[in-house]
């Protein structure tokens, strides 16, 4: 069998993913058949060339080798390697403005953070075309035309859901997607730019452990996006259990292996109205039972 692909997994090694790809180990030796193999390597060649004791036996002593050989934490790194993925999680929870978002890249799948924040503030009547949005994080056309999309459906949201809220008329924002040396294209994080646009807005922080994926239209309809595997892979290794795809991409997600899926709550959305409730929805209801409790 190959090294690093479970056996149920062998039928069709482009759908289903090696336990080395979900955990970011090194395919080729994390295996335990691999971590075997090196072992059995390693000692082979010690004794090709180690030094003999009595009778010409090979000495395991004599050779700084001692038996058994044990696999640790501690030692793991030796007979797998480096990790090849190593997380990027910058926050525990995140604040008010910033959202997790999920990408797609030559490398696989990865955790994109959109960041905004009020740089400026004005009164009514000193606004007039000072407030808007600025964007940062080397975006290509494509991400840069889902941030205005993005802007111009936070705004709608909000006055639907809150008329008395002005603030994204009396503030002057800056959305940045970290990482600036890398360059990021695509549409699919929309939604996650529209989310973290009101969650600035509300003062309010999304649910802990939330990802999302989406691209998102004027009107608010969230369409497909590709690497739903790739993506759900990337939300794993940072530990995001709720998940949030487009209603399209759900046979994706289903047809993933289980072992992929195993402790993950999937949100599959039409419309940027069910992303507001996955995101905001839990913190209201925490919100208002607190503010009674208080009463």
């Amino acid at each position: 069998a190959d090294e690093g692909i479970i056996i149920e997994e062998k039928k069709d090694d482009d759908k289903n993913p090696s336990r080395a790809e979900v955990s970011g180990a090194d395919q080729k030796d994390s295996s335990a058949a691999g971590v075997l193999s090196t072992i059995a390597s390693s000692l082979f060649s010690s004794i090709s060339a180690g030094k003999r004791g009595a009778g010409g036996f090979f000495s395991p002593k004599a050779n700084n080798i001692t038996l058994p050989i044990r696999v640790s934490e501690d030692n793991l790194r030796d007979y797998v390697g480096k990790p090849i993925f190593t997380s990027v999680k910058l926050y525990e929870h995140t604040p008010v403005g910033v959202v997790m978002g999920l990408a797609f890249n030559q490398l696989g799948g990865t955790t994109l953070y959109i960041e905004v924040t009020s740089v400026d503030s004005f009164k009514d009547d000193d606004n007039v075309g000072r407030a808007g949005l600025k964007c940062t994080g080397q975006l290509g056309d494509v991400m840069k035309e889902s941030s205005q999309i993005a802007w111009t459906v936070a705004k709608k949201v909000l006055r639907d859901r809150d008329p008395s809220n002005l603030f994204f008329s009396q503030n002057s924002l800056h959305m940045h997607v970290p990482e600036g040396a890398t360059p990021k294209d695509g549409p699919s994080a929309g939604i996650t730019m529209v989310t973290a646009l009101l969650s600035v807005a509300s003062g309010q922080q999304v649910r802990k452990d939330l990802a999302m994926t989406g691209e998102i239209t004027l009107t608010g309809r969230v369409l497909p996006i590709g690497g739903v595997k790739e993506k759900t892979i990337a939300a794993r290794r940072e530990m995001a259990t709720n998940l949030i795809f487009p209603k399209g991409n759900e046979k994706d997600f289903e047809e993933l292996p289980d072992m992929i899926k195993e402790g993950l709550s999937p949100h599959f959305v039409e419309t940027y109205d069910q992303v507001y409730e996955v995101a905001f929805g839990d913190q209201i209801e925490e919100d208002e039972i607190q503010s009674s409790q208080n009463q």
